[in-house]
């Protein structure tokens, strides 16, 4: 690809373009779209059974984040070979910026993991009983949904 080879190019700026598309459309569908379908605000327990019924569309959402999160991590590279001639430290300040912001993305991931585990019983912990698993499963996506907008 030609497009690569020079920053400045038209080319280059559409396909940078391209990725902040799929980053609105995968970030919609999975901050916005996902949650608003299978969340039910203040009643965890209605929540998980959402999710059991619609474990396609759950797990849905978590494709959306992983394919926003890729394309998060090709726009800061593409931006700090764009902004490189401008300003080198602040190219890759912002690059790393946008990298961190990725990587607690993805650490909020394993939230959405163990509250799924946590409701389907796929943990074991006796010691809690089946309302406290479920309320303790809403506190990690609680948890999720927190670290996601920070």
């Amino acid at each position: 690809m030609l497009s690569f080879h020079d920053p400045s190019s038209r080319a280059y700026a559409r396909l940078t373009g391209a990725l902040y598309l799929v980053i609105a459309f995968a970030g919609g569908f999975s901050i916005l779209y996902v949650p608003s379908a299978l969340n039910v605000a203040g009643d965890p327990a209605t929540t998980f059974a959402n999710i059991a019924e619609r474990r396609g569309l759950f797990h849905a959402g978590l494709v959306g984040d992983v394919v926003m999160m890729t394309a998060e991590v090709f726009v800061s590279v593409l931006l700090y070979f764009m902004f490189r001639p401008v300003n080198a430290t602040l190219s890759l300040a912002a690059s790393y910026a946008r990298l961190m912001m990725v990587a607690v993305m993805a650490a909020m991931l394993f939230f959405h993991a163990g509250s799924l585990a946590l409701a389907d019983g796929r943990v074991p912990l006796d010691s809690f009983s089946a309302a406290q698993r479920i309320e303790l499963a809403g506190l990690l996506r609680h948890v999720h949904d927190a670290g996601v907008w920070i």
